[in-house]
């Protein structure tokens, strides 16, 4: 006998089937149907290979009357006994294989897919490599603008060819600055130079002998004019001579007189200290009735107060007074002396020199960045005021004390003497300038050889 519910085959007296447990009556049609409706929505395509036996056909018939339960009387255990023959294959194993098998592909499915996703370990370093790739390439694409934008400036900044206005305008402005150079230059030159202090000290150097044996104009020596200056009555009553005036004069110390006299002057009219220092006729008369006693002694004879006054009116009818006097001199160039010492002042030598920074400043403004330009304006101007400082400083320390060796003349040796202060600060100031334009030329030079560098050599 076949069971309805599973096809298990058993025996035909058997009360209960081997295979499923159900108990064998006709009954139970419902549950069978619930049953196999139940297998069937649990795997159709088993339930499609499944073939019921031919011989038989089980009709289902519903009884209302009844309602299906499992087990309407106390459950027996029943016993298995092996059967005779070999037993068909059952449809419950069958489908219970099968969704098995269906589960297991499900489970190795799942579980290839999931050997297949990366773990979270791997996946980040892949991020990471990510990010940082897009950071290089965010730094390479930095660069790269930085490096075009500072190309563009550079090609921005290099300066087109120098145009003849500028030129043009560059040169005006630089021949002020030349103008005002070279004032900068005498200003700071006489104010160390020719102070009260070094003049000063020039003056008490000169010889006596030097100055009282040179000539004067034409062949007459200073000895000689100032003796002629003696009234003649006086000159023969004492049988004085050339020589006994010399003398006098040396042991007078007609050198001191006059450096104190060139010293009154240099500091009243460059450095601004005391009052009007000029001397006169008078003056002259009263150095000589000062030393009346010596006089008396070289000449052989006393002067009286009217030869005094013939001397003092000699003197100033040859001009004397107007010749020593600092507002005749004034007067003959329209200026007054008297406020001279503002022009050699510290204060006045720094606006020169800012005046003259500003030209420097004002032909740099023009040329624009031409800055080999620039350098080269810069030398011309300042070897033109160094080399008009220098040359005549350097001339006037080499010539000046040969001729007054040579020449004997009373003028050219003091010349040599008094302005030697100032030829060695004029000289010094030149040579420091054109030091300065020599060292704008080299830089001028290395600017030039850099541009051809950059421009390929050409």
């Amino acid at each position: 006998m076949i069971c309805k519910i599973c096809g298990n085959n058993m025996a035909d007296d058997a009360k209960f089937c081997t295979g499923c447990g159900a108990k064998i009556e006709e009954e139970q049609t419902a549950p069978v149907i619930e049953e196999n409706a139940a297998s069937d929505e649990v795997s159709e395509p088993v339930s499609e290979e499944y073939t019921a036996p031919s011989e038989e056909t089980v009709t289902y018939e519903e009884t209302p009357t009844e309602e299906y339960s499992p087990v309407q009387e106390e459950f027996t255990p029943y016993e298995e006994t092996e059967p005779e023959e070999s037993a068909p294959v059952s449809l419950e194993k069958t489908v219970s294989e099968d969704v098995s098998a269906l589960i297991e592909a499900e489970k190795s499915a799942v579980s290839t897919a999931e050997e297949e996703i990366p773990e979270p370990e791997n996946i980040t370093p892949v991020v990471e490599n990510t990010a940082t790739e897009s950071d290089n390439q965010a730094e390479e694409m930095k660069a790269s603008e930085i490096f075009a934008q500072e190309e563009r400036m550079s090609v921005e900044s290099t300066p087109k060819k120098l145009s003849a206005g500028r030129a043009a305008g560059a040169s005006f402005v630089a021949l002020f600055a030349v103008i005002f150079l070279i004032v900068f230059n005498l200003v700071f030159t006489a104010r160390i130079g020719l102070s009260g202090d070094i003049l000063g000290k020039s003056a008490s150097s000169l010889k006596a002998e030097q100055i009282l044996d040179g000539e004067l104009d034409g062949d007459e020596t200073v000895a000689e004019y100032i003796y002629d200056k003696l009234d003649e009555k006086l000159i023969s009553k004492s049988g004085a001579e050339v020589k006994d005036m010399r003398s006098f004069l040396i042991e007078a110390d007609v050198v001191g007189f006059f450096s104190e006299t060139l010293e009154g002057y240099a500091s009243y009219l460059i450095n601004g200290k005391g009052d009007d220092p000029s001397i006169s006729s008078e003056d002259i008369a009263e150095f000589i009735e000062d030393n009346n006693t010596l006089f008396y002694y070289e000449m052989g004879c006393a002067m009286s107060d009217k030869d005094y006054e013939k001397l003092e009116k000699s003197l100033a009818d040859e001009g004397v007074d107007e010749a020593l006097s600092i507002d005749e001199w004034g007067k003959e160039i329209g200026f007054s002396l008297s406020n001279a010492h503002f022009i050699f002042s510290f204060i006045t030598i720094g606006v020169l020199f800012a005046i003259v920074l500003v030209f420097y400043i004002w032909t740099a403004i023009i040329l624009d960045r031409h800055t080999k330009n620039i350098m080269g304006f810069f030398r011309t101007i300042t070897l033109i005021g160094g080399l008009v400082l220098f040359i005549p400083t350097v001339l006037f320390l080499v010539a000046v004390p040969f001729a007054a060796l040579n020449s004997g003349n009373a003028i050219v040796y003091m010349a040599s003497k008094l302005l030697l202060p100032f030829a060695a600060v004029g000289a010094c100031t030149g040579l420091f300038e054109i030091i300065v334009a020599v060292i704008f030329g080299k830089i001028r030079k290395l600017i030039k050889k850099r541009e051809r560098k950059m421009n390929g050599g050409c």
